[in-house]
C-alpha cells in the first residue's frame, strides 16, 4: 500500500521490489529503476525431493520487463547492475517453471482426471521425466497409489487440493481431535511466519487469526 501512495511533498520515494513486480505492478511516479540483474527462483531437486531457493542471473526478457517499470506513465531510465557483455550473454528467456518444479501436486491432479501417462497430453514444455518419477515415488510413499492409479486414500488427498504431503497428513487423522491438529499444522505450514524476526511468540500471535480461519476451512473439507 505504501509503495502505491504518492511521495510526500519535497521527498523522493524508494520502492524495494522482488521480481514479481516485473509484470504485475505499475506505480505512478517511478522514473528510475535500479535492476540487480539477479533473481531468487525455486528449484526442485529430484534426487533429494526438496525445493530450494537459488540466486541466479536473470534473462534478457526479464531485463526488458524490469526496464519497463521505469517511466510507465512518463519518461524514465533503468540501470542494470552488470556489464553490457554480461547482459548480451544472458539467456534470452528464463526456464519455464514446469521444468524446475516439484510435480507431485500436478501428478496427483492428473491421476484424479484418469491420466496415468502425462506424455499423452499436449504440453508447451514436457514435464521432466526425473521430476515425474520423483513425484510418483512420493505419492507411493504417501500411500496415494495402487499400481498406476490412485488408491482410496489418494482420491481423498486429491479432493482436498492441498500439497500432497499436507493432504496425506490431513486424511490420516483418525478422529476429530487429530483432524483439528492436522488442520492447524497444515495452515501453519502453508503460511509460515515471515519477516526475519526472532520473536516467534509475536510472529505466531500475528498469524493466529489467519491460521485459525484456514484451519476451519480445511476442517470443513474433511467433514
Amino acid at each position: 500500500r505504501k509503495a502505491i501512495l504518492p511521495a510526500p511533498a519535497g521527498m523522493r520515494k524508494v520502492v524495494l521490489a522482488t521480481n514479481i513486480a516485473e509484470t504485475s505492478l505499475t506505480i505512478e511516479g517511478i522514473r528510475l529503476v535500479v535492476d540487480s540483474a539477479q533473481e531468487r527462483v525455486a528449484r526442485f531437486d529430484a534426487r533429494t525431493g526438496l525445493t530450494r531457493l537459488v540466486t541466479q542471473r536473470i534473462s534478457q526478457a526479464s531485463m526488458t520487463q524490469r526496464a519497463g517499470r521505469a517511466g510507465r506513465l512518463a519518461p524514465g531510465i533503468c540501470l542494470h547492475l552488470l556489464a553490457k557483455e554480461q547482459a548480451e550473454r544472458a539467456a534470452a528467456q528464463g526456464d519455464p517453471e514446469i521444468l524446475q518444479s516439484d510435480l507431485s501436486s500436478l501428478l496427483l491432479e492428473l491421476l484424479q482426471w484418469g491420466c496415468q501417462d502425462p506424455a499423452q497430453l499436449s504440453w508447451l514444455d514436457l514435464p521432466p521425466a526425473t521430476n515425474l518419477a520423483a513425484a510418483r515415488r512420493l505419492l507411493t510413499d504417501l500411500s496415494a497409489l495402487e499400481g498406476e492409479r490412485l488408491s482410496a486414500h489418494g482420491r481423498k488427498m486429491a479432493a482436498l487440493g492441498n500439497d500432497p504431503r499436507l493432504a496425506a497428513m490431513l486424511t490420516a487423522a483418525e478422529d476429530a481431535d487429530g483432524a483439528a491438529t492436522a488442520a492447524k499444522l497444515a495452515a501453519i505450514l502453508e503460511e509460515p511466519p515471515r519477516g526475519g524476526n526472532s520473536d516467534l511468540s509475536a510472529a505466531f500471535a500475528r498469524q493466529q487469526g489467519n491460521w485459525q480461519q484456514r484451519a476451519q476451512q480445511l476442517m470443513k473439507r474433511l467433514a
